[in-house]
């Protein structure tokens, strides 16, 4: 597991990660009944401060990585000049995250898994760059 602060980057640290661990687990509440109100509000943190990144707006939401997706798909269809590939996608790394905790590890390489998380949702439809009817 790695420790990061709250921007995500890996979290500049004096002590060791089995240090930080060892005084994370003595800080623990010992009560089964509160360690789950504290997971609880940990993971609504972390819901939360996600809801807003993605929330934001289309032009600041992720670095405006929604606002350049969209301006993509008004200018072309995701293919190469030699139509060798093709961009369908530029996904934040918050938004993956998600996706693959939602509709498991092969959300990318699943068409049907794709589909639910970044055609049919309407947020994750911000992370297409060719029109959704076209994937």
């Amino acid at each position: 597991m790695e420790l990061v602060d709250t921007t995500g980057k890996p979290l500049q640290q004096s002590k060791t990660p089995q240090e930080v661990q060892e005084k994370l687990e003595s800080i623990l509440p010992k009560n089964a009944e509160q360690r789950k109100i504290l997971f609880k509000m940990i993971t609504d943190r972390i819901e939360k401060n996600r809801r807003e990144k993605m929330l934001k707006g289309i032009d600041t939401g992720f670095n405006g990585t929604f606002a350049e997706n969209i301006e993509a798909r008004k200018k072309t269809d995701g293919f190469s000049k030699e139509r060798g590939y093709r961009l369908v996608a530029r996904i934040p790394r918050d938004m993956f995250y998600v996706a693959q905790e939602v509709y498991g590890p092969d959300v990318i390489k699943s068409d049907d898994k794709f589909k639910k998380a970044f055609i049919d949702d309407e947020v994750g439809r911000n992370c297409l760059t060719v029109d959704p009817k076209k994937v």
